[in-house]
């Protein structure tokens, strides 16, 4: 764990969240709640295919980031979790929700994409209530072609169509935010990185399920402060969104191949850039100028 924020949770005579915060730092914390399966390694993942190469290109070979994660900031990621298995309750209550389930009862497990928000359990036949004896695994997304693994968060019916869906959280604008912070009140479309992110799940999605005949996407997203909703309706671009991803793991697959390392991306030119000081692979990335990947290990 960082120090400064070692040092900042013995700074008041808390009676618990000093020990709170010490812990959620220690590696002992895995965050709150979490039923998602483990995250695969080795494998390109939609949610990251829209970051900076270098980085992709470090993570691809196994170079390990450097992790400083706050307090603090575990609890803002468990709350956007959480904020997401909310809204997957609701679409499960509304009787909409597909994708893979897991009874806690039996530990049966299943993939359903013609029956929605299921009640009983194909196996034990229990009652099932999502979040208390159910667990909703998200949508599988998995590509042998590309090497591509992930999750989507929903697949809904609705209005006679499926939909993918993504939820993210985001803050509102206040006094002190950043003005190159992207947040509630600026959005009048969705963030490129989450375009880019929902595009490659739909391709994916309906490569595996072409009787789904999958097209169309939701970007729902959700104020961190006032809990109020915005969705952004999509269609498949394959062209646009999905084309150039896939070229990327073609030039990264290649320059990993060659021992050559990529350039960074314009505008980063010190571990202090915009881009690169949140990254945590910013010490190793301005290690060396060499064009060497392994002198990067």
């Amino acid at each position: 764990m960082a120090l400064k924020h070692l040092l900042n949770t013995m700074k008041t005579n808390s009676v618990i969240i000093g020990e709170l915060d010490r812990f959620l730092m220690s590696s002992k914390s895995q965050g709150s709640g979490f039923v998602k399966d483990e995250r695969e390694k080795g494998v390109w993942h939609p949610s990251s295919l829209g970051g900076c190469p270098r980085a992709l290109q470090f993570g691809k070979v196994g170079i390990p980031a450097k992790i400083t994660v706050s307090a603090q900031g575990q609890r803002i990621f468990d709350v956007g979790h959480h904020f997401g298995y909310m809204i997957q309750g609701y679409f499960y209550d509304m009787g909409i929700l597909y994708g893979e389930w897991r009874c806690r009862d039996c530990g049966y497990r299943w993939t359903d994409l013609e029956n929605p928000s299921p009640k009983t359990c194909p196996s034990c036949e229990k009652e099932l209530h999502i979040w208390y004896n159910l667990d909703y695994l998200e949508v599988q997304v998995r590509d042998e072609e590309y090497n591509i693994t992930g999750h989507a968060d929903a697949l809904i019916k609705t209005l006679g169509k499926y939909r993918v869906v993504e939820i993210k959280t985001i803050k509102n604008r206040t006094q002190g935010t950043h003005a190159n912070s992207s947040c509630f009140e600026d959005l009048s479309a969705p963030l490129e990185s989450h375009l880019k992110q929902l595009n490659m799940y739909l391709y994916v999605l309906a490569k595996m399920y072409p009787e789904l005949n999958l097209e169309d996407g939701i970007v729902i997203y959700g104020a961190k402060n006032d809990q109020r909703l915005k969705e952004f309706p999509i269609k498949l671009l394959y062209d646009l969104y999905v084309a150039p991803q896939l070229l990327n793991i073609q030039i990264i697959e290649s320059a990993i191949a060659d021992d050559r390392v990529l350039p960074r991306p314009e505008g980063c030119d010190s571990k202090t850039s915009w881009d690169c000081r949140f990254c945590g692979y910013n010490d190793v990335c301005y290690s060396t100028e060499s064009t060497s990947l392994k002198d990067y290990k």
